[in-house]
C-alpha cells in the first residue's frame, strides 16, 4: 500500500502519541480509500469487521463491505491519486484513544469524516453508541440512546415480525439459527440530530448496509428491518435494486416508519384509483426517483403485495435479482412490462381490494348495552367488532405502567398532554379516525375521508363519531382494560 508523499496534508495537530493514530497512518488510510482494488480488512477494527461479516451478506462488486457509505466519490479518488493540493486532511484526537480524520476540499465545501479506535477504522455508529444502553431479544441487539424510549413489548413485536418474514421468505432452520445467534443491530436514537451524527443524514431512520444495522427513532421500524431480511435471504446480490421492488416489498410487509403496512397500502389504493399515480410511471427508476416518496412508496407497496399474492415469493425474488445492478452498473433501470403480469390482472386485483378493512363507518344492526358509557363516549360489542360512539378521543391502559417508559408517538400527537403509560390511543374527528399503539409507536388503523374510495364523509351523531373496529386489532378485550376519554 503506497503512502501519499505528494499529497498536501494540512494537519491541525502533531502526532497523537504512540498508541494513537499518527499523521502517517491517517495519510495511508486516505490513500488506501482511493484504491478500488485493495482489500482493506486489515485496517478495520476486528470487532467491527466481525459485525460487518456476521450474517454472510455480501454485495457484488463491493470488495470492502464495511466501507459502504464511507468510500470516496470517483472525483475525490482521482484527486487523492494525483496528490492534489486542493485536498486537506485534518487529524483530531478524541478521548479514550479515539481519533477523527477529516478529508476536506475547501473550495467545494466538501468534507468526509472517518473515526478510528487506536490505529483501526471504525464506523460512526460504533463510536457514538459505545455508551448507549444495550439489550438483547431473540433476533436483535439493541443500542438505546434514551432508555425511556424503549420497552420490551416493542422488542417482542420486532421479534414476531422477523419470525413472520422468515416464514414468508422460506428461511431454513440454519438461517434462522444464525440470525438468532448473530442478531440484527438495532440502534434506537432519541431524535434526528442523533441519527445525523451516526449516518450523516437528518432523517427518522435508515438501514446501514456496511454493518447490517438499523438506525432509527422508531420503536418498531419494520420497513428497515425488512430491507435487511431481504438481503439476508438473497445473501449475495447487487447493491442497487429497482425501487419499485426494493421499496415495494418493504412497504407491503413493513409499512413505513410510524405507520404499519395496511395504513400505507390503503393510501396506495387511493393514489392509484384516483389517478394521482400511474403504475407505468414507477417502472422507470429515474421517474420513480423524481416522484415524492409519499406517493411512490404506497403504490409500490400495493403493487408488490399484488405480485407476492399472484406469483409467489420465489418468483418475486427472481424478478428482484433481475432488476438489480452493482454500484458501477450502467444507467438507470427500467422494468419491462413483459416481465410483469398483464394489466388486466392488476385492475382485477384493485377491484377486489377492500380499503380500511378493519375499520368501518357502518353502524351494526345489533349492539346491546354499552360496556363503556360516559358523557362523551360509548363502546359496544358488535360480534367480531367494537362499535364506538366517540367524541374527541380516548386512551386505553392494558395493565401496570411500563416503568420509566415514555411514548414518543403520544408526545408527538398530544404534545401538551402527560403520558401515563397508556397502550392505545384512538382519535376521531370529521376528517379522520386514527388508532395508535403507543408501545410500538405505530399508527395501525385509520380512516381518512380525503383518501377514501369512494369518498365517504364522517358525519357526527349528537357530536359523536360512529365507527367499528375489528376486535383482533387489540391484544386484549377492551372491557378488561382501563379506558379514559380525552
Amino acid at each position: 500500500m503506497r503512502i501519499l508523499t505528494a499529497f498536501c496534508l494540512v494537519l491541525c495537530l502533531s502526532a497523537t502519541g504512540a498508541s494513537g493514530l499518527s499523521q502517517t497512518e491517517a495519510e495511508r488510510f486516505i490513500a488506501a480509500l482511493a484504491e478500488d482494488t485493495v482489500d482493506l480488512a486489515e485496517l478495520h477494527l476486528p470487532e467491527e469487521f466481525a459485525r460487518s461479516t456476521r450474517l454472510g451478506i455480501t454485495y457484488e462488486g463491493i470488495r470492502n463491505k464495511f466501507l459502504i457509505g464511507y468510500s470516496l466519490e470517483p472525483e475525490i479518488k482521482g484527486l487523492v491519486r494525483a496528490g492534489s493540493s486542493r485536498l486537506e486532511v485534518k487529524l483530531e484526537p478524541l478521548a479514550d484513544n479515539y481519533s477523527l480524520v477529516r478529508l476536506l476540499l475547501p473550495d467545494s465545501n466538501y468534507e468526509r469524516t472517518f473515526y478510528f479506535k487506536g490505529l483501526k477504522f471504525i464506523s460512526p455508529v460504533y463510536y457514538y453508541t459505545r455508551h448507549f444502553q444495550t439489550r438483547q431479544s431473540e433476533f436483535f441487539s439493541f443500542f438505546i440512546e434514551d432508555p425511556s424510549t424503549f420497552n420490551d413489548y416493542a422488542a417482542r413485536c420486532l421479534d414476531s415480525f422477523v419470525r413472520s418474514a422468515a416464514e414468508i421468505f422460506g428461511l431454513d432452520k440454519a438461517e434462522i439459527g444464525l440470525l438468532r445467534k448473530e442478531k440484527i443491530i438495532y440502534v434506537l436514537c432519541k431524535d434526528q440530530d442523533s441519527i445525523q451524527y451516526l449516518t450523516g443524514f437528518r432523517i427518522r431512520g435508515m438501514g446501514l448496509l456496511s454493518h447490517d444495522c438499523v438506525v432509527t427513532t422508531f420503536s418498531c421500524h419494520y420497513h428497515e428491518v425488512l430491507h435487511l431480511l431481504v438481503n439476508y435471504k438473497l445473501k449475495k446480490l447487487p447493491m442497487l435494486t429497482h425501487p419499485l421492488l426494493r421499496e415495494g416489498i418493504a412497504v407491503a410487509l413493513g409499512g413505513r416508519g410510524g405507520k404499519e403496512a395496511r395504513v400505507i397500502l390503503d393510501l396506495g389504493y387511493f393514489l392509484v384509483k384516483s389517478g394521482l399515480v400511474d403504475l407505468e410511471s414507477l417502472l422507470e427508476e429515474k421517474r420513480f426517483s423524481e416522484l415524492d416518496a409519499s406517493l411512490a412508496y404506497p403504490v409500490s407497496g400495493l403493487y408488490t403485495l399484488f405480485l407476492l399474492q399472484e406469483i409467489g415469493i420465489e418468483r418475486f425474488f427472481e424478478l428482484y435479482r433481475q432488476y438489480s445492478r452493482t454500484e458501477q452498473g450502467s444507467g438507470p433501470l427500467k422494468i419491462e412490462p413483459v416481465h410483469l403480469l398483464p394489466s388486466e390482472r392488476w385492475e382485477s386485483y384493485l377491484d377486489t381490494y377492500k380499503q380500511f378493512d378493519r375499520l368501518s363507518l357502518k353502524k351494526p344492526a345489533h349492539t346491546g348495552k354499552p360496556f363503556f358509557d360516559t358523557k362523551e363516549t360509548r363502546i359496544y360489542h358488535a360480534g367480531e367488532s367494537y362499535f364506538f360512539q366517540l367524541k374527541g378521543g380516548l386512551t386505553i391502559w392494558e395493565g401496570e405502567k411500563i416503568k420509566g417508559y415514555q411514548s414518543q408517538k403520544f408526545h408527538e400527537v398530544l404534545p401538551k398532554a402527560s403520558y401515563q403509560g397508556e397502550k392505545y390511543m384512538i382519535l376521531a374527528n370529521e376528517k379522520e379516525i386514527s388508532v395508535y399503539n403507543l408501545y410500538s409507536n405505530n399508527l395501525f388503523a385509520n380512516w381518512v375521508v380525503s383518501f377514501s374510495i369512494p369518498q365517504v364523509n364522517i358525519k357526527p351523531i349528537q357530536g359523536r363519531i360512529e365507527f367499528t373496529l375489528d376486535k383482533g386489532l387489540f391484544d386484549k378485550p377492551l372491557e378488561r382494560m382501563k379506558i379514559e376519554t380525552r
